[in-house]
């Protein structure tokens, strides 16, 4: 298998949201200009009718005579559309034509919005005009938030996109040695590079949750549990071969998004949010959301815990209190496959149950490492159900290494990067300690679950393919206390 460093960086969602499709614009542009064009069209149709209410006369002649021929300042509402259309010329002009990303020419026309208007504001004849009607107030009001909003969606919105796609394909670019074409690794979705730009097939959305992998071929505890993988494995082929295109998509971001886990977790930063007395220490950080990572010690070799997070990942329910239902969807190689898991309600029932379509991926590194990384994608044989909330996450999962005290137990790190949907009245501090809590009993549970399974593993012959890759450091292998 090639190295990790063989393949780009995972785009992000804004990655693609600001990826320019041939010769036309981005998406993200696009909704910029949709923004400019709203802005002349609803002021103008504002206008019409606080001229048409003032003045009494539904006569658009006459309006059109008294409001723009005969043109006032002090008693003339016509020049907040006039306002409007030299933003869109503008706006435009630099934009969608000029193809400008310099955040200058908004900053212009939204500076001299504002000059405009409050001089409108001090002049205007408001005595004069349609006995005192708040129609004039409301026009002036429009342009003056509008324009900000312009200000604000373009320099932090569209610029920052599209530096971050352009910084993301400057780097597949040389990653890939200046060849161009190729597949682009876009979590489940595949865009190919063609002389028109791109070629899209069915998306997918950047997640990760939960229970995590270990390899199909570790030690088979009981018989049951070997029915369990062979279905499984019929599960994989019968549903999808792993000769589809979204399959080849999905097991090449296997080994991307491994070491976009461990860079992530060897990354600084991270703010110390709970200690507890056994050991675990769970930290958080805030990137595009808040993100947490558990750490500490289990009585167990990595290997067991690997099997009992993947291999039997249809029996966690039976000992996860926070999994109630879990399955196998796609079986695509020895080390991928794709998983569905419901979890219950949490914080009292303020979070209601979640599913997730989970994306996993393993890795053995040197000196016994193990890499687990996950990350939730959309598969056509579980789309959104309107009974339950789709869970969506970024990257994640668990690196686990021999602790350096005794090999046989674990030093564990298990980052969770979750969007849960919430309902944005919660209280942050509330999800945050219902997540924390529900963590900590997860990996209570797994402790409790392995004290009564764990055995001799010196002497099991572990069929695991050969997955090493030593181009992969991680750093500080034992529990991670960040402050």
């Amino acid at each position: 298998m090639d190295s990790y460093n063989s393949f780009p960086q995972v785009p992000s969602e804004d990655v693609i949201l600001g990826t320019a499709e041939g010769i036309n614009l981005s998406p993200v542009r696009r909704f910029f200009c949709l923004l400019v064009t709203f802005d002349l069209l609803f002021t103008s149709l504002l206008w019409i009718l606080c001229a048409i209410l003032t003045k009494g006369d539904h006569n658009l002649i006459i309006v059109f005579e008294e409001e723009v021929l005969s043109y006032s300042l002090q008693i003339s509402t016509f020049d907040t559309v006039m306002c409007a259309g030299c933003r869109f010329v503008i706006l435009i002009l630099f934009y969608a034509l000029v193809n400008c990303r310099h955040w200058l020419p908004v900053a212009l026309t939204t500076a001299g919005s504002c000059i405009f208007l409050v001089v409108k504001v001090l002049l205007f004849g408001w005595s004069e005009y349609g006995n005192g009607t708040p129609w004039p107030v409301l026009l002036i009001l429009e342009g003056f938030v509008i324009a900000w909003v312009e200000a604000w969606f373009l320099d932090f919105r569209v610029v920052p996109i599209e530096r971050q796609a352009a910084i993301y394909f400057s780097r597949q670019h040389a990653t890939t040695g200046g060849n161009g074409s190729g597949v682009i690794p876009w979590l489940g979705a595949q865009r190919t590079r063609t002389p028109g730009g791109f070629r899209s097939y069915p998306e997918s959305a950047s997640q990760f949750f939960s229970p995590l992998e270990s390899p199909y071929h570790s030690d088979v505890e009981n018989d049951s549990e070997t029915e369990s993988i062979d279905r499984r494995r019929k599960i994989g082929i019968g549903k999808r071969t792993s000769e589809s295109i979204e399959s080849k998509m999905w097991i090449q971001q296997g080994p991307v998004i491994a070491l976009d886990l461990v860079s992530k977790i060897n990354s600084s930063g991270w703010i110390l949010e709970k200690s507890m007395e056994n050991g675990d220490h769970v930290s958080s950080k805030k990137l595009h959301r808040k993100i947490f990572m558990v750490s500490g010690t289990i009585a167990a070799p990595p290997t067991k815990i690997m099997t009992e997070l993947f291999r039997n990942v249809e029996r966690m329910p039976s000992w996860n209190p926070s999994v109630t239902y879990s399955e196998h969807l796609q079986i695509l190689n020895d080390t991928t496959d794709i998983t569905y898991q419901v979890t219950k309600e949490g914080a009292g029932g303020i979070i209601s149950p979640r599913d997730f379509v989970t994306l996993r991926h393993h890795k053995e590194i040197s000196d016994g490492c193990h890499v687990i990384a996950c990350v939730s994608v959309k598969h056509i044989d579980k789309p959104v159900q309107p009974s339950i909330t789709r869970g969506t996450n970024g990257i994640g999962g668990w690196v686990l290494s021999p602790s350096l005290l005794n090999p046989r137990f674990t030093d564990f790190r298990w980052l969770l990067d979750i969007e849960l949907g919430l309902n944005r009245l919660i209280p942050n501090k509330v999800v945050d300690n219902a997540f924390i809590a529900a963590t900590l009993d997860t990996i209570n549970c797994l402790r409790l679950k392995l004290s009564y399974t764990v055995e001799e593993v010196e002497n099991v012959d572990m069929e695991y393919p050969s997955t090493s890759q030593n181009n992969i450091t991680l750093q500080n292998p034992g529990p991670t206390v960040v402050s």
